[in-house]
């Protein structure tokens, strides 16, 4: 698997577990060690993680009426980790979600550029972490 030798502590779904928790110390601890290392935690990849992440969260808020393991099949996850999908749910409101989306595609054209000024590849990074946060 491509995620072989990535740090346990580091990486998208330690920072998506503190997305969650609302952890801003915890995110800007991995946004930092991301950015110590770009050619191993590339930005685009990152930001293609998080969207990944919260279009599953969406997904969730408009399937509200399904079941478990058909839900699970909607959002393409095993249904024994949709019980941490439906938690990221419930401290993320639809609206919120749609919200973060926004923040996601600007930090993606930050990345490549766009309306970025001299911002490091980590500085885009934590500002999207704080406006995913607040």
């Amino acid at each position: 698997s491509k995620y072989v030798g990535i740090s346990k502590d580091y990486n998208i779904f330690e920072l998506q577990k503190a997305l969650v928790k609302k952890d801003p110390e915890k995110c800007m601890r991995i946004a930092n060690y991301f950015g110590k290392d770009p050619k191993n935690n590339p930005l685009v990849v990152i930001i293609g993680g998080l969207y990944a992440y919260f279009s599953k969260i969406l997904l969730i808020h408009y399937n509200k009426q399904l079941d478990d393991n058909s839900l699970a099949t909607v959002i393409k996850v095993h249904p024994y980790i949709l019980k941490e999908y439906k938690a990221a749910a419930a401290v993320y409101p639809a609206g919120k979600v749609l919200q973060v989306i926004q923040y996601i595609f600007e930090a993606d054209l930050n990345s490549k550029g766009v309306n970025a000024g001299n911002l490091s590849e980590a500085d885009i990074l934590k500002v999207l972490l704080f406006k995913i946060i607040h």
